[in-house]
């Protein structure tokens, strides 16, 4: 691995419901299931990155809390030659409409995006496509049970 590659994800629960995005990218052909946000532009710190990135992606203006959980490993990227760190943040309040269950374009990847909201009674974290995201979704169930 040559570089790394800083990534930012956020926890948003709302009535006892986990926010999570259903992502496929055309160019790779994958669909993943993973938590809202993603990388670090230069010049970005993690908590600046996660707030641009749910701009862009989610339309809303985050507040962006406390820190929730840092990945215990840098994992290898299934795009490039990069070893991944995950930061994941704690996202209680935002402006703007959070739209779900509507298939959103993207640009950069030539892919599209679901946003969902499942109860965290029923997830299974072995759903999800990354193993940071489910060391952070199994920290948050601890404390919801």
């Amino acid at each position: 691995m040559k570089n790394f590659n800083l990534r930012s994800y956020a926890i948003i629960v709302k009535d006892k419901k986990l926010l999570v995005s259903k992502e496929f990218y055309e160019n790779s052909g994958k669909l993943f299931l993973k938590l809202p946000g993603g990388g670090l532009e230069l010049g970005e710190g993690p908590g600046e990155a996660l707030k641009r990135e749910l701009q862009e992606e989610l339309n809303i203006d985050a507040q962006i809390g406390d820190i929730f959980y840092v990945g215990h490993k840098a994992t290898p990227s299934i795009f490039d030659d990069s070893s991944i760190i995950s930061f994941f943040w704690e996202v209680k309040s935002w402006s703007g409409k959070i739209v779900t269950e509507t298939k959103i374009k993207h640009d950069k990847n030539s892919g599209w995006q679901i946003l969902k909201w499942i109860p965290l009674k029923n997830i299974d974290v072995q759903q999800f496509s990354f193993k940071a995201d489910q060391e952070a979704i199994l920290k948050l169930l601890s404390i919801y049970k």
